[in-house]
């Protein structure tokens, strides 16, 4: 099975997002940050 590029940004937030303690909303530059990810313009393809 293949998952594209969206679909591996789609599965990474969400993996940070249940892994998240905090309580408190994230942005998607945290997660980018966080995941080593590229810009968050990347990570703005994914519409949460």
């Amino acid at each position: 099975m293949q998952i594209s590029t969206k679909g591996r940004y789609a599965i990474t937030a969400m993996l940070d997002l249940a892994s998240d303690n905090s309580g408190g909303p994230i942005t998607l530059s945290v997660i980018s940050q966080r995941q080593l990810l590229g810009s968050q313009n990347d990570m703005a393809t994914i519409r949460l």
